[in-house]
């Protein structure tokens, strides 16, 4: 009789803490679509050809006293051939929620397995770029082998990877 109540205690216990995660997890979605600068300012990252928040990122920990929030996506290992969004970086100029800095990571792995990253990095006035560069590495060592690229090189790396045309 001991361990059905023992095991009727865990139960509710383990409910208790489910549920408890699952409601902080909601919460902070809504704090996270209530920003200003965060996918609310998706149609302003298309127009500037800003990579945009992805319906399958979630936020992480909103904080309304600092400005800036990130959104990491829920998968973390693109398939091969796959290019993956797997998390964007948003500070906004001020409380108006203005776009400022922006930092995106993408995985692509190639059909030999082998995994690179590109980090983009925008600075953002007016809605417009007025700096853009990113750093392409290899995947897990992502301090080997660092290249910072810009301009024309950026641009067909972007294309080839089609990073505006993922969903």
């Amino acid at each position: 009789m001991n361990l059905k109540k023992g095991a009727s205690v865990l139960l509710k216990i383990t409910a208790f803490v489910v549920v408890w995660f699952i409601a902080k997890f909601l919460f902070n979605e809504y704090k996270a679509y209530t920003l200003a600068y965060g996918k609310k300012a998706n149609e302003i990252r298309i127009s500037a050809n800003i990579p945009t928040i992805k319906s399958f990122m979630y936020s992480k920990n909103v904080n309304k006293q600092l400005l800036g929030n990130q959104w990491v996506s829920v998968r973390k290992e693109p398939k091969k051939g796959e290019v993956l969004h797997i998390w964007k970086l948003a500070i906004p100029e001020d409380e108006s929620g203005a776009l400022y800095e922006e930092s995106d990571a993408f995985r692509k792995k190639d059909n030999n397995g082998t995994e690179y990253q590109l980090n983009l990095y925008s600075t953002i006035e007016n809605n417009i770029i007025i700096e853009h560069y990113g750093i392409l590495t290899q995947f897990p060592n992502l301090n080997k082998n660092r290249k910072k690229i810009n301009g024309i090189e950026l641009d067909s790396l972007i294309s080839e990877w089609k990073i505006f045309e993922l969903n």
